[in-house]
């Protein structure tokens, strides 16, 4: 089982578009969505999740006060300290089988300890070049664009000088080797290696689909 967290403070229409397309594109690797909200000032936001929560399709965590993103994801990543999580800003938009991908190539390498996508706004992680901040390139929605990567660039890794937080894998064991509850998860990424393979950009200003091409940090 992978753990989606999603830490959530506002943005409602980013924050539907990020959870729906989690919850719409089935994958073979079975997953929880763990979503964190942070005191979210925002009662459509609220009364979101909160219905996701009543539906089952959720696990809602609540901050009784805003803690920031990284206690929001080490909150989530306590829950079930055994698995593998997925963390997803809230602004991002997956497509097709993103969590398949991920975990393919995380585990196509035996000391991989984090996978990051690219995106349209990843600073060495952008598509279609590095520092591009802008929407979508080219005319393909955000599914259509996935399916070109997936088919162009299946298995394809690259290496990289360090991991990028807006969606990525971190395993279990790196946790472990890391103490994610004492320090940052993103801190803890950037002490392994990293490589890169492929799995697309969210529209408009939104982060990332993982579907473009993943990076892997792999321990030194």
């Amino acid at each position: 089982m992978i753990d989606v967290i999603i830490p959530i403070y506002k943005g409602l229409q980013q924050t539907r578009r990020c959870v729906d397309s989690v919850l719409q594109n089935r994958q073979s690797a079975p997953f929880e969505v763990v979503a964190v909200d942070d005191a979210s000032p925002d009662p459509g936001i609220t009364g979101y999740l909160d219905e996701l929560a009543a539906e089952r399709r959720i696990t809602l965590v609540r901050n009784e006060s805003n803690r920031g993103f990284v206690q929001s994801v080490n909150r989530g990543m306590s829950l079930h300290p055994d698995r593998d999580v997925v963390l997803l800003n809230s602004d991002t938009e997956v497509a097709n089988d993103w969590l398949d991908r991920l975990f393919r190539a995380a585990y196509a390498y035996p000391d991989v300890g984090t996978v990051t996508p690219f995106s349209n706004n990843a600073t060495i992680c952008s598509y279609p070049f590095e520092g591009w901040a802008r929407g979508v390139p080219g005319t393909l929605a955000v599914a259509e664009l996935d399916r070109l990567f997936a088919s162009t660039n299946a298995g394809r890794t690259v290496d990289l000088p360090t991991a990028v937080g807006f969606a990525w894998r971190y395993g279990a064991s790196a946790s472990i080797r890391s103490g994610h509850s004492t320090r940052s998860a993103s801190a803890a990424a950037t002490a392994k290696r990293t490589i890169s393979a492929c799995v697309p950009p969210a529209p408009g200003g939104a982060t990332s689909s993982p579907a473009t091409c993943s990076s892997i940090t792999k321990a030194p």
